[in-house]
């Protein structure tokens, strides 16, 4: 399943005999006993996962197959429905690949279908006989779970969320923001600035310089450079009343990320809660996605969280927040690994809830004027991200998309919603 020229060879081999399949249905996420070391769920439990389902796709285009197909993928313990006994978060990347395929080979329709193994041979027997009827079925639904005699398919519908009375934060409390330096980490820490003149540990991994190069940096840069605003954004927080702690670290660094808990405890003496707001924008279809693509996108999201649970291991938590995207319930061409890596945020969050750590997933849609799509649009001083042309065919149907996407201060009080309803994802 790791291996893309052995999907590339099974197919040719097909091909030649007339036997290019027009139902495939995928297997290899269904296990007995769950995977335990997170080094394991990002080995065994993508290479059997996420990238197998990739290089399948890729080995379809090659061939140039436009004959339409059934793509059913099936798991257990993917989704939580009710207590089944173990969830298994590093599957959820697979929901990346079934959402973005039938959007970049339209030929191709994809469903996930979720079970639990069942203990006895005549619930086994019970459940292949639905699983080869839901096989034969032309159903659009995309999202099915089995679970005993029940079947369930998810769906949304629209809740409001009541500005909260009480709010889990402390007056001084110490809060570490991964993506910190970003702008929906820098808005989140001038929130927390402004309410509860909290002490704030910012970890990015672009190098910053020390506080004591602030003034000088100040000085001989113009006021529209990047690290200028983060300097007095910084600075404006302390007038509040807050303290910041800034840190050049890689969240999926586990050596690094130790030494920058063990200099946030030494120097605040506390950590009470964290937000993972890290991330890297994507981009590119499936058909040209290598490994080390998808790798870059997965780092701080998917290595980047399970460091972060790692090093936290010995500190108990009021909360931690998993900045998520939209993404991963409705995705976008192009965005495969994108949505894989947040659909594996919102299924951690409910691992760790499961375990008893207030663990919460938001699925943020664009931030106009900060965050990573905001830069993927208009950016001023990072070259590393790309920028649209200026005039194209859908320049106009961008803008629309940008004026509905939330105000830096819409999205605080989103925040402070979320954050005293008590809700997982």
């Amino acid at each position: 399943p790791q291996q893309g020229d052995d999907f590339d060879r099974l197919l040719v081999e097909l091909e030649a005999l007339q036997l290019i399949p027009n139902q495939i249905v995928h297997c290899w996420s269904v296990r007995e006993t769950p995977i335990t070391e997170y080094s394991l769920w990002l080995e065994e439990g993508q290479n059997k996962g996420f990238y197998s389902l990739l290089y399948l796709a890729q080995a379809l285009g090659r061939i140039n197959f436009t004959d339409d197909c059934q793509l059913t993928v099936i798991s257990n313990n993917m989704w939580e429905i009710a207590s089944e006994g173990y969830l298994a978060p590093e599957k959820a990347t697979l929901w990346g690949a079934i959402n973005v395929i039938p959007l970049e080979y339209p030929n191709i329709n994809c469903r996930s279908i979720d079970i639990v193994l069942p203990c006895v041979t005549w619930q086994t027997a019970k459940l292949i006989e639905k699983l080869l009827k839901e096989l034969q079925n032309d159903s659009e639904e995309r999202e099915i779970v089995y679970r005993g005699n029940y079947r369930w398919v998810r769906s949304f519908e629209s809740v409001p969320l009541e500005t909260p009375t009480t709010l889990p934060l402390k007056q001084g409390g110490v809060y570490l923001i991964t993506g910190g330096m970003g702008g929906i980490g820098l808005s989140l820490a001038e929130y927390l600035a402004k309410t509860v003149q909290a002490k704030l540990i910012l970890i990015g991994r672009s190098n910053f310089p020390a506080r004591g190069e602030w003034e000088e940096w100040l000085l001989t840069h113009h006021e529209e450079d990047v690290t200028c605003r983060k300097i007095q954004k910084i600075q404006a927080m302390e007038a509040l009343g807050a303290e910041v702690l800034a840190m050049a670290v890689d969240v999926a660094n586990e050596e690094q990320m130790h030494k920058a808990i063990a200099n946030s405890l030494t120097h605040f003496g506390a950590i009470h809660g964290v937000i993972h707001s890290a991330g890297v924008p994507a981009g590119g279809i499936i058909q040209h996605k290598t490994r080390a693509m998808v790798e870059e996108i997965f780092a701080p999201k998917i290595k980047g969280t399970l460091v972060l649970d790692r090093v936290l291991q010995d500190i108990r938590l009021d909360w931690m927040v998993l900045c998520s995207s939209l993404n991963s319930v409705k995705s976008a061409f192009g965005q495969v690994d994108y949505c894989a890596a947040n659909a594996f945020l919102d299924a951690f969050a409910h691992y760790k809830s499961n375990q008893g750590t207030n663990t919460i997933a938001i699925n943020w849609d664009g931030w106009q004027e900060v965050g990573m799509a905001a830069q993927a649009v208009s950016p001023k001083d990072d070259s590393s991200i790309v920028n649209f042309p200026k005039k194209n065919s859908f320049e106009g149907g961008l803008q629309k998309t940008i004026q509905k996407w939330l105000l830096p201060r819409e999205g605080v009080d989103v925040f402070s919603r979320i954050l005293g309803y008590g809700l997982t994802q």
